[in-house]
């Protein structure tokens, strides 16, 4: 890793091979084969990390990669900060506490039939009309829900919940969102 440097990091890398072949990831996979396998974006103020290896080693070194504001353009300029990935440790660990047992494998695994049964919902919801507004009616629809599942949440207040949601993201200040 980069050393003497805190700023923020962007990694490029995902897991499935698959995903590199779909368009929007053309420049993903461009920058994982051909760019160097970390390097720095003056214009974002951004470390670019292409290598699997070099993420696990920066999701670590909040020393060197922080999320903090002060050494992040993007976060300077959007005050609104969500927890735990706008954070670095210790502020995170209580946020993580509370999110973690959520996302173990086993918690996955026994969720899976219910994320499943409401993808083919929504699916079907859209083939019965054969046509949709992707970001409304899938995009916003589908992960508000399953969190709401996940945190046992009524679902009769998911519109209310997209909502909120869609301000929150949308806001750059405390106040907006």
């Amino acid at each position: 890793l980069v050393t003497g440097v805190q700023t923020c990091a962007l990694p490029i890398w995902y897991e499935s091979p698959a995903l590199y072949e779909a368009p929007q990831f053309s420049m993903a996979k461009k920058l994982r084969e051909e760019a160097p396998p970390i390097f720095f974006t003056p214009r974002q103020n951004l470390w670019v990390v292409t290598k699997p290896s070099l993420v696990a080693d920066m999701l670590k070194r909040h020393d060197l990669f922080s999320s903090e504001p002060e050494y992040c353009l993007w976060r300077q300029q959007h005050a609104v900060r969500v927890l735990p990935p706008s954070y670095d440790p210790p502020h995170t660990k209580e946020a993580r506490q509370v999110v973690a047992p959520l996302f173990t494998p086993q918690s996955v695994e026994r969720m899976e039939p219910l994320i499943r049964k409401l993808g083919r919902e929504i699916v079907d919801n859209v083939a019965r009309k054969g046509r949709c507004e992707f970001v409304t009616e899938v995009g916003k629809l589908f992960p508000v829900t399953v969190f709401m599942m996940l945190a046992d949440a009524p679902l009769n207040l998911r519109e209310p919940m997209i909502d909120a949601v869609e301000r929150y993201l949308r806001s750059s200040t405390v106040d907006e969102s």
